[in-house]
């Protein structure tokens, strides 16, 4: 899976290729980067994205949103509708692809604040910002998020249909909220990611700079995606395998039977079931 998106990014849509959060923020500051707003850049970076995190890869979701969500905002204009036809200018396509960025990171977030926010983040040093815009990208990104709850809800057969958030991106749940002396441990937590984030940056130039000499042919750069690919998943079977092996030698693990027993309908059948955690690990 990893090896078509890979050819497809090459040697069809090299636009594709990466997040594309910083080529979207160039384009709504007036950079022009070609064939990267269009529909065979939207269809490849939709598969590669879905062939990538099937083929359990280190990648995520959020950037290719916004470089989808922008592609759908400045498709808008060409619908074939009489009133579009007003929007077909580049002022009103960076309004509009500003809706889709917004849209983007809401789903997958579930935060509509925060995808308005990002938008406006990334087209700030632009002057087509306006008060006006900022509550209709709120409210693109409110529908986004309702949206994918409700088709999210349906494709699991979770009905009726509930007010629940339903983001793609998990970031987990505590059982008990954290009271003040978690402030602490927060502030060093920060610190330190920080710090480490600012080093990677460092290093990340450092390495691109070196892979722009060395990976100069198309080929090259699907082999250095193989390697990655077959190295992620042999450290990640490997790391995994270790600790759980670990944790049952040391008694960390014991994996445990539950039993539960619920009616189809009140009064009328009871079913009861097991499994064993041993199943999911």
């Amino acid at each position: 899976m990893s090896l078509i998106a890979m050819i497809l990014t090459a040697y069809v849509s090299p636009a594709a290729l990466g997040s594309g959060v910083a080529e979207t923020m160039g384009i709504l500051n007036g950079v022009k980067y070609p064939d990267f707003i269009c529909l065979k850049a939207f269809l490849v970076k939709f598969l590669g994205v879905a062939l990538a995190v099937s083929a359990g890869l280190c990648v995520g979701k959020e950037g290719p949103l916004v470089h989808m969500g922008a592609i759908v905002g400045c498709a808008v204009p060409y619908l074939p509708l009489g009133i579009t036809k007003y929007f077909r200018n580049d002022f009103e396509k960076r309004k509009l692809m500003s809706v889709g960025i917004a849209s983007g990171v809401s789903a997958a977030f579930g935060a509509p604040i925060g995808g308005a926010l990002f938008a406006y983040e990334i087209s700030k040093p632009n002057t087509f910002w306006s008060f006006s815009l900022t509550w209709k990208v709120f409210f693109a990104s409110t529908i986004a998020t309702f949206s994918l709850s409700t088709f999210k809800q349906i494709w699991d057969n979770n009905l009726p249909i509930t007010l629940s958030n339903s983001e793609i991106i998990k970031l987990g749940t505590g059982l008990r909220a954290p009271g003040l002396d978690a402030l602490f441990g927060a502030f060093v937590i920060g610190l330190v990611g920080g710090v480490m984030g600012g080093l990677f940056i460092r290093f990340n130039n450092y390495v691109n700079t070196f892979r722009k000499k060395i990976l100069n042919t198309k080929f090259k750069k699907i082999i250095e995606g193989l390697v990655l690919t077959t190295a992620t998943v042999s450290v990640m079977f490997c790391v995994l395998g270790f600790f759980y092996q670990y944790s049952a030698n040391n008694g960390l693990y014991k994996p445990t039977v539950y039993e539960k027993s619920y009616n189809s309908s009140p009064g009328v059948i009871n079913y009861t079931y097991t499994f064993d955690l041993t199943d999911y690990c």
